[in-house]
């Protein structure tokens, strides 16, 4: 027995135009139906697709803006970076020339040479023609040597100033100026006691001047002796560091204390004839590591 195929029922829709009698009808098949089913479907996908493409779009678009503007960031950066090394190097390259300068005054550019980085080639460091149109991070490299050149002239510089320190400390430790007015009466050497008339070796300078005359220490220093010893009668003795000491005999009166600093110029004692002496007078020596050496040769004219 033959099976029977099921025949789909059609659909009629009837349609009634305002203001008109006559009926109208549109006879919906399942052919009809079919087509309309796959225009909507086709429509939704359509839609679909483009609502789907709309956002990748508009997140392609919104990543490509954000890209841009990082890289308008990064070159801004890197503007900035090389404006920052170039006026880096121009203080570097200041500071050095100062430097050494620096060590011209002080004397000693031989040795802080070797201990600093030696003459500079400033065209081996032109940041403009190193760095025109590369990446920030290939900058990193020439940051680091001028940070190296940075450190090397601090290093340098304070060398320079310890250096200078110990020069300013011994120059004004270093007996210069004259530590009484007067006349010489005696110099420094070999001579004819005034006492025995036997030949006798004078260790330093009488130089004769007014009783009470001020008497001043002729160098910076510490007051190791403020007090009376033997033939030299009321005596200061000062230690000017560097192997250097000072006398100053036959005074009438001290002014300092033993353990008392004093710098050049300071009022030690007044003249007069304590001691072994003929008159008021100040005798004055000059000690060098324990010698006694020629006042002469360190007293300014």
């Amino acid at each position: 027995m033959k099976k029977t195929k099921k025949k789909i029922p059609s659909f009629h829709l009837f349609f009634v135009p305002e203001g008109s009698k006559d009926m109208k009808q549109l006879k919906v098949t399942p052919k009809l139906l079919n087509g309309l089913m796959l225009i909507a479907i086709s429509t939704v996908f359509v839609l679909g697709v483009q609502v789907v493409g709309f956002w990748h779009y508009r997140s392609l678009y919104q990543s490509v803006k954000n890209d841009h503007q990082k890289i308008i960031d990064y070159e801004a950066e890197r503007k900035d970076l090389l404006t920052k090394m170039q006026f880096l190097e121009k203080n570097i390259a200041e500071t050095e020339k100062m430097t050494g300068k620096l060590a011209d005054l002080v004397g000693t550019e031989k040795n802080m040479l070797k201990k600093g980085i030696g003459p500079i080639n400033t065209k081996a460091f032109d940041i403009h023609e190193q760095t025109a149109g590369v990446e920030v991070e290939s900058l990193n490299p020439t940051v680091d040597l001028l940070d190296e050149r940075t450190l090397s002239i601090q290093d340098r510089i304070r060398d320079l100033l310890k250096a200078q320190e110990n020069k300013m400390v011994l120059l004004s430790s270093t007996p210069s100026i004259w530590p009484v007015k007067g006349w010489v009466t005696s110099d420094f050497g070999y001579r004819r006691s005034p006492f025995t008339s036997a030949p006798d070796f004078h260790a330093g300078l009488d130089i004769a001047a007014q009783w009470g005359t001020p008497i001043k220490a002729a160098a910076a220093g510490i007051v190791t002796l403020s007090g009376y010893k033997g033939g030299y009668g009321k005596t200061v003795i000062i230690d000017h560091g560097f192997g250097v000491t000072t006398v100053y005999g036959h005074a009438s009166q001290l002014l300092v204390q033993e353990g008392q600093k004093v710098t050049r110029g300071t009022e030690l004692a007044l003249v007069g004839s304590t001691g072994h002496a003929t008159g008021p007078h100040l005798h004055y020596e000059i000690h060098v590591d324990g010698v006694a050496v020629d006042p002469m040769k360190y007293l300014l004219k």
